[in-house]
């Protein structure tokens, strides 16, 4: 039995349970994210990694109690195989068949009792609850006739304004309505459920407390309420009934002070009555089920917790009513301090209703306080529940005491609200009807015009009602109070010793295994991607937006084709991790096919496409300007493919050329230069100056993918003849992005990725990744601002800055002028930024500098960059032709410049 129940205590026990739960959810959560438990996402491996973690440390606890039970289950069984063992067995056996049969079976008898309980405590309720309501009905017999006489006066002469309560349908159609726990069925076919017709009727012989309040609440709505009444237009108005001021008087006279005292006289019969057939029931109920189990029954310990549990109830009752009585008085405060805002209603009241209402709430909610920590304090008992009813000397704030203050002053309300709607309402409307009968029937326009008034009286019924319903309803829900009283607690199994037998061992849980990071070195990740169209000039496209690809930067990939009436000039691109400009063209845009230039005249403004000047500038493959070949001009139409010209001895790379407007380099290589035809650099001793192809130092300096610096890595110098490629030099930790590289004159930019790094071919280096890693400093850069077309802006000199090569910054503001783009990174070198015009000559976002002249009498003052890093300032003389009112007058603009 003991090993039996280690491993039942393993096995069962929340923790090993609750491994198993989060074991497989884990599991289920890697075949979803990370399949073979391998992933190349590194805030999937996170994720997974904080799950596993946490596993791993329950697996260590659960392994331990799995092997410690193990170990338990193994002693235990080696003992099995003992003689004794089994001589033990069949004494516990003999032992156990001598027990009488229904102490063998009082564990399953008390169970299957627990299990129906329900019904038992339904029947109890149902007992106590007839005979409590019939002894406290016939503890008020004068009280209770006063009441009956004087509703039956009322209904006999209210004929005209009938007290209709709102109605619902059951499930089989019949009409009834449901009032203070009791429901009362339509009678007479109407449809409708009416206190005249309906209910008071089927009652001239109260048999419950809530009936009895029923018959109070339809003198409370006679006499303070208005009624709805259809007139002979068929239309719903309010009255009040002819009946209402004698209903009044009544009330103030004797009535309602009756109502009060058979409140008070039949609660203390009903809690009396309540108390002992409790006891009584509950203890005939528990000696029958115990005679029947074999259970010695202790008559002191079911009188002791029968004390206790009881007490217990009275103070939960104390609590629950309590709050009922001080909320419905706080919801009548709520609705009077609303008729406030009515002038009829403020200036008529014979009482400070708010004020006094307000004060009773206070004062009652204290007697409640001080009145739970007295009872608290008090000893339990059989007659607990009629001493938190009814009080003491010792204990003053009862149930009973603390309805009886609030009843009786919330009873005085009726006579200030009684005052209001039989003589200061009728005497405001101007179309009152009264009836012969003395009906009174208030105009619509009247009562829309005071509905408070009218809300606060029916509020005022209502509330001096609940407050007696709240009163005599012991509990809202009596069976649920006392089932735990009908319960037995305890353990009666009595069962037949275990045959002694060889128990398996718990099975050891599975440990959690753990999410790796594929080794992702050649597995770059994709990331949103900007692409900005562009024409071949480099201006962004008219009317097109920017849009975002997912790719892999620094990867090829084919030029995405999905600008409308444009294709692509290059079919495929590498991506950047920032914004790329794309070149597109038009497709048959008025006849101009393929060239490249966007065609304004569908956009409103036209161009024209007329032969114009073309400069030509005739460079190396290195971007070097041919010694001895200045630029060339040749006619052509930009953007659309000219022939490219020749030059003597040396050849172009292309055989045409698509112009842009502007200064264009064409690439030119030699032809049978010192047998290195095709190397496109320029030999010069055919020019006169003559150089050496033999072998020479060449630097190399290491960037990533942005073109920023190797962190700890500085300019590497190798042996080579410019022009001709060299093996591209290795790098611990980073692999070149090019096996060879044709090196030039001057510094040579190679590009490097990580090795092994999670961030391979994002083209940025993650320093971690570097060896030796160096803190980025501050150095002086210089920035050359320049238009769209790269050339220098006239009136813009160079300047420098202070910044970290490689870090992104904001762009510097140029007077006049606005950058293309708000940031910037900056190079070590001089940096080239494109700035567009600000209201220049008409041209705003041309980004062409306009050198001539200026329209609408624009003036230029003197402007600098920065002044600190203008060292000169010259002067030039422009004239501006102003022609403004068909004048022409010359005006001198001085432009600043630096040497």
């Amino acid at each position: 039995m003991y090993t039996e129940k280690a491993a039942a205590s393993y096995n069962d026990s929340p923790r090993t349970i609750k491994y198993q739960e989060d074991l497989a959810a884990y599991n289920t959560k890697v075949d979803s994210d990370a399949p073979g438990y391998t992933t190349n996402d590194v805030a999937t491996k996170k994720e997974l990694e904080s799950n596993y973690n946490r596993l791993a440390s329950d697996y260590a606890v659960v392994s331990s109690s799995a092997t410690s039970t193990n170990e338990i289950i193994a002693i235990q069984n080696t003992k099995h195989n003992d003689s004794s063992v089994n001589a033990a067995y069949a004494r516990q056996l003999a032992a156990y068949n001598n027990l009488p049969d229904k102490v063998k079976s009082a564990g399953e008898l008390i169970t299957t009792y627990n299990e129906n309980t329900d019904q038992l405590s339904a029947n109890i309720v149902t007992s106590i609850s007839e005979d409590a309501n019939n002894q406290a009905i016939a503890a008020i017999p004068d009280d209770l006739n006063t009441l009956k006489t004087e509703v039956a006066t009322v209904m006999a002469a209210n004929t005209e304004t009938p007290v209709y309560i709102d109605s619902q349908k059951d499930e089989n159609g019949v009409v009834y309505a449901d009032l203070f726990g009791v429901k009362y069925v339509d009678q007479n076919g109407d449809g409708k459920t009416s206190m005249d017709e309906d209910i008071l009727p089927s009652i001239e012989t109260p048999s419950s407390l809530a009936e009895v309040t029923t018959m109070f609440y339809y003198l409370k709505r006679i006499a303070d309420t208005s009624i709805d009444y259809t007139d002979q237009n068929g239309s719903t108005v309010k009255a009040m009934s002819a009946t209402a001021y004698d209903a009044s008087r009544s009330l103030m006279n004797g009535v309602a002070l009756a109502f009060q005292n058979a409140g008070k006289g039949s609660e203390k019969e009903l809690i009396s009555t309540i108390e002992t057939k409790l006891k009584t029931s509950l203890e005939t109920s528990l000696k029958d089920i115990y005679s029947q189990a074999g259970i010695t029954w202790e008559q002191d310990y079911f009188n002791y917790t029968f004390a206790e549990q009881l007490k217990s109830l009275a103070i939960d009752n104390y609590q629950a009513q309590t709050n009922q009585f001080i909320q419905t008085a706080k919801n009548l405060l709520t609705t009077y301090q609303a008729a406030m805002a009515d002038s009829v209603w403020a200036n008529n009241s014979n009482n400070a209703l708010v004020e006094t209402l307000t004060q009773l709430i206070t004062d009652t909610q204290a007697k409640v306080d001080e009145g739970l920590k007295q009872f608290q304090l008090a000893s339990a008992s059989d007659d607990f529940l009629n001493l938190v009813y009814s009080g003491s000397a010792e204990l003053p704030n009862s149930i009973s005491a603390i309805w009886e203050s609030m009843n009786g002053t919330i009873d005085m309300f009726g006579q200030s609200t009684s005052y209001m709607m039989n003589a200061v309402l009728p005497s405001l409307d101007p179309n009152l009807v009264k009836q012969d009968n003395g009906t009174v029937i208030f105009s619509n326009d009247f009562v829309q015009a005071h509905p408070l008034i009218f809300d606060a009286a029916t509020a005022l019924a209502n509330s001096i009602t609940q407050l007696a319903n709240q009163f005599f309803n012991v509990t809202e829900d009596l069976q649920a109070t006392i089932q735990p009283m009908v319960k037995i607690s305890g353990y009666f199994d009595v069962s037949a010793p275990s045959v002694p037998q060889q128990v398996p061992s718990v099975e050891l849980p599975t440990a959690p295994q753990q999410v790796v990071l594929k080794d992702i070195a050649t597995q770059p990740q994709p990331r949103q991607i900007t692409i900005i169209p562009v024409d071949l000039s480099g201006n962004p496209l008219e009317n097109i937006s920017s849009y975002e690809i997912t790719a892999i930067p620094g990867v090829e990939i084919e030029t995405p084709n999905t600008v409308n009436h444009y294709v692509p000039v290059n079919d495929k691109f590498t991506p950047t991790p920032g914004i790329n400009y794309v070149a597109y063209k038009p497709i048959n845009n008025t006849g101009h096919e393929g060239d490249g230039i966007q065609v304004k005249t569908q956009l409103g403004e036209g161009t024209s496409t007329t032969a114009e000047d073309i400069v030509i500038v005739p460079v190396d493959i290195s971007g070097q300007p041919l010694y001895g070949h200045g630029p060339i001009t040749i006619q052509g139409v930009p953007g659309y493919p000219i022939a490219t010209p020749t030059i003597e001895k040396y050849t172009p790379l292309v055989a045409t050329i698509t112009p842009t407007y502007g200064v264009n380099e064409v690439t030119y290589v030699p032809i049978n230069n010192a047998g290195h035809e095709g190397d496109g650099i320029q030999v010069k001793t055919q020019l006169g100056e003559g150089t050496s192809t033999t072998a020479e130092e060449i630097i190399l300096v290491p960037v990533d993918i942005s073109g920023q610096p190797l962190y700890g890595h500085g300019p590497i110098t190798v042996q080579g003849v410019p022009g001709y490629p060299v093996t591209t030099p290795v790098i611990d930790g980073y692999t070149p992005l090019e096996a060879t590289i044709t090196p030039t004159y001057g510094e040579n930019k190679v590009t490097y990725i990580p090795v092994n790094n999670s961030n391979v071919g994002e083209g940025i280096q993650v320093k971690t990744g570097v060896a030796e890693p160096t803190t980025p400093e501050v150095r002086v850069i210089t920035i050359i601002p320049v238009d769209l077309s790269g050339n220098p802006l006239e009136f813009a000199p160079q300047f420098t800055i202070e910044a970290i090569p490689g870090v992104t910054i904001n762009t510097p503001v140029v007077t006049g002028y606005t950058p293309q783009k708000t940031t910037f990174t900056p190079t070590p070198g001089v940096n080239k930024i494109v700035y567009i015009p600000i209201n220049y000559a008409g041209n705003e976002g041309d980004g062409i500098q306009v050198k001539t002249a200026v329209s609408e009498a624009v003036y230029h003052e003197e402007k600098t960059a920065d002044a600190n890093e203008v060292p000169e300032k010259s002067q030039s003389t422009v004239i501006v032709e102003d022609g403004t009112s068909g004048e022409t007058t010359s005006n001198q603009v001085t432009i600043s410049t630096s040497k």
